[in-house]
């Protein structure tokens, strides 16, 4: 029987071991993009999760006595993978994003003498941070681990939705410490930290709240944090000593004493470290209280020890993972698997157990009908993050869409979110592009209020007072001497607008249509014939006249030049044609906009964009120009998209910790990576419709959230065999340049045959090609 058992034991360890070698998790790199461009982090998460539980690498602040620190960009993510030490492990942290907040609740644990400041990078043991080694790194979906050199510590994190879990195991010595740090944060800056309140409610359980004045204008979060033993001794220092403090002055607060408070404050926690030498810290967080965060800490993660709930983790990111099945090599999966990652971790979850959240009104609200989420950079995640999630992960998407239009009926503007974070709107890039996700979301059958939705985009694209909409709406476009990126705010403006055109169609509402249908075509009134380019115009009329449409910075377009913007009217991508004197100029615009050179001086005042970001004057590593490559299947040439998408990858995408061709963006890169590895895209979020392009790896299964699957067959796809010579759906001969979502949601098969030369015969017929407002002639 022993025997008997012993086998069975060897046998589940091997199979265990073979399924962690070949599962979607084990092909994740967190690392990637966690230096250079990219802003990712390498810590612990859950899908979706409120918790993102990651070291931070340094303390630049955001600015000192109001002047911008430039270095500080770098620390969007909180991590740096060039950096030698370790501050500390914040709860919070955004993905891939080019501004920043959060880094909230830091722990760190030490030992020998206590130290209540982080010390510097050059001058490390001034302070509590460590160095450590990337050959004691270890980091996966949900989990990361790291030895802090200095302290002979190892640090192992996990979590859950709403819980951050901490394993820390110390030598064996009496002076152990674990330092909260209520005053560090991500663009962080003197004052930020509004007020800190620490209660230590028996020796296991400490219960607070800090609130801080950064992005999210008024962020609140709430906290409880058990301890697997009880504190022997404790305190706190507050580095801005207060200027009244009553009769609390009858008190030593400053040392075991069980209230702390302050705008700046340190504290510390003393262990046993006789018995053992593990210590689990659990921290759950809230947006709307301490009683929610013990509701979130008991209903995820009492009871269980820290492997448990690692396991748990990463079984919840290998369910979410498994909608993609994928044949490649070991470095095209990992990083299919790493942006499928990428864009699962925001936007996240922003309600408590309860269901209970904040609102951006500051009340408290009950998530009766929906889960309400937060993190919405939908200048970037519009174009294709949002339509990913619309078709892997349905029900996610259609609870962010209903968050937003709760944010709309809490603003006191009314208006749908800009850059939603955290309870608070972060007035972040330009346009009103949550209007195009409901517009998406609906086009594509989300179960969604379509009239309350319409209203709510209708609003939003009426305060006049918001980035000069009351000139648009006079002018037909917005005027440079109001606004320093006019002619971008325009082309997205106008874009917005057809978005809210095809809600009211749906929403039967003709008068609304027509209305927004010519506002859709105010793109048109930023372009100037005489030279072929968007270019921005004054209130009287006239155009920019020192113009250059390849600076990135002063000639009226954000985080770009005109040379990508002229190309930024997905909705009407013939009627841009048109503007641009027909399919011959436009062609050799776009051949030119991929084979030139942008000399460095056209992007040295812009930090979104570097070298590295750039195919030609093409920037691949901003969002705006995403959807170029796709523009070729309006016109005579579509196999040129499929030269170029694969060189785009090929270059921005690699598998290395500085792989990441620019700010992943909350997960907008990865999409337009997934989307492409699949071979099609969103060009136009709001149509039914995704451009062909060609696949990446020759085979990839989508497994829908319906039960349907989508199996994309490019056998023969290489380097050298990128075009695509003939497509079967079903089995049978399809000469579109473009999939349908109704195609994709009842389940098919898309049959590549590829070659080494471009079939420049398909596609050509005007049935064939994509959706515009002016329609193809033949």
């Amino acid at each position: 029987m022993k025997i008997r058992f012993l086998l069975l034991s060897i046998l589940l360890f091997f199979s265990a071991s073979l399924l962690a070698q070949n599962s979607s998790v084990s092909f994740v790199n967190p690392l990637i993009g966690t230096d250079g461009m990219g802003h990712t982090f390498p810590g612990a998460c859950s899908p979706f999760g409120l918790i993102q539980l990651s070291p931070d690498t340094d303390t630049i602040p955001q600015n000192v006595d109001g002047k911008y620190q430039k270095n500080v960009y770098a620390y969007c993510a909180g991590y740096q993978y060039k950096d030698k030490t370790i501050t500390g492990f914040s709860h919070t942290h955004l993905s891939g994003t080019g501004h920043s907040d959060l880094g909230d609740i830091m722990i760190m644990p030490t030992v020998g003498t206590l130290k209540l400041n982080p010390g510097t990078a050059n001058s490390p043991r001034s302070g509590y941070r460590s160095t450590f080694s990337h050959s004691t790194e270890k980091c996966s979906p949900g989990y990361y681990e790291v030895m802090l050199t200095d302290y002979h510590i190892k640090a192992q994190l996990t979590a859950t939705a709403r819980v951050g879990i901490h394993k820390y195991t110390y030598p064996k010595t009496n002076d152990c410490h674990l330092i909260l740090d209520l005053l560090h944060g991500i663009y962080n800056y003197d004052g930020k930290n509004l007020w800190s309140s620490i209660r230590v409610e028996n020796d296991t359980l400490l219960t607070g709240y800090r609130i801080t004045n950064g992005w999210a204008k008024t962020n609140y979060v709430y906290f409880a944090i058990v301890f697997s033993k009880p504190i022997t001794n404790y305190g706190y220092i507050d580095k801005e000593k207060p200027k009244y403090v009553g009769f609390w002055r009858r008190f030593n607060t400053h040392k075991n004493f069980p209230e702390m408070a302050g705008r700046k404050v340190v504290a510390y926690f003393n262990f046993n470290n006789e018995d053992s030498q593990e210590l689990t810290v659990k921290v759950a967080l809230s947006a709307v209280s301490t009683e929610g965060a013990l509701k979130n800490l008991q209903a995820e993660v009492e009871g269980k020890n820290f492997d448990t709930i690692a396991n748990e983790t990463q079984q919840k990111w290998e369910k979410e993972l498994s909608a993609i099945t994928v044949t490649g090599s070991k470095n095209q999966k990992t990083m299919i698997y790493t942006s499928f990652y990428h864009t699962m971790i925001n936007p996240s979850i922003y309600m408590d157990v309860d269901r209970k959240y904040r609102g951006l009104d500051g009340n408290i609200h009950l998530a009766s009908h929906f889960d309400n989420y937060t993190i919405f950079s939908l200048w970037d995640t519009y174009r294709a993050e949002h339509p990913l999630l619309n078709l892997l992960k349905t029900e996610q998407n259609t609870n962010m869409v209903e968050s937003m239009i709760m944010h709309q009926h809490q603003s006191v503007h009314k208006m749908l979110p800009i850059w939603g974070l955290m309870a608070n709107e972060g007035w972040c890039m330009t346009g009103y592009h949550a209007v195009a996700v409901l517009a998406d979301a609906i086009e594509k059958g989300a179960d969604v209020n379509i009239k309350e939705a319409l209203k709510a985009m209708i609003e939003t694209s009426r305060v006049d007072y918001y980035s000069n909409i009351d000139s648009y709406l006079k002018l037909g476009y917005v005027p440079f001497d109001e606004n320093e990126t006019a002619a971008s705010t325009t082309l997205e403006y106008a874009y917005d607008d057809w978005a809210i055109y095809q809600t009211a169609l749906h929403a039967g509402d003709k008068k609304t249509a027509n209305e927004y249908l010519a506002r859709a075509m105010n793109y048109r009134h930023v372009y100037d014939s005489t030279i072929g380019f968007a270019r921005p115009r004054y209130t009287d009329g006239t155009f920019k006249k020192a113009f250059d449409p390849l600076q990135t910075s002063g000639e009226g377009f954000i985080e770009g030049n005109s040379w990508n913007y002229s190309f930024h009217v997905p909705q009407d991508v013939n009627g841009m044609i048109q503007l641009m004197k027909g399919e011959k100029t436009f062609l050799k615009k776009l051949d030119t906009l991929f084979e030139m050179n942008l000399p460095p001086q056209y992007y040295a005042d812009n930090e979104d964009i570097t070298a590295d970001c750039l195919i030609g004057g093409y920037v691949h590593g901003n969002e705006p120009s995403h959807h170029i490559p796709y523009l070729y299947a309006w016109t005579s040439k579509p196999w040129k998209t499929q030269y170029w998408i694969r060189e785009i990858m090929n270059k921005m995408y690699q598998n290395r910790i500085d792989g990441l061709g620019g700010n992943d963006d909350c997960g907008q890169m990865s999409a337009w990576y997934l989307f492409t590895a699949f071979g099609f895209y969103p060009v136009c979020p709001g149509t039914n419709q995704y451009i062909l392009g060609a696949p990446y790896v020759p085979y990839i299964k989508l497994n829908l959230p319906n039960g349907k699957t989508v199996e994309i067959k490019a056998p023969k796809v290489s380097d050298i065999n990128r075009y695509v010579h003939s497509i079967k759906l079903n089995g049978k001969p399809y000469t579109k340049l473009y999939i349908t979502h109704k195609d994709l949601i009842n389940g098919c098969t898309l049959e590549f045959e590829m070659s080494k030369k471009p079939n420049k015969k398909r596609g050509l017929s005007a049935s064939d090609k994509p959706y515009s407002l002016t329609e193809t002639k033949e």
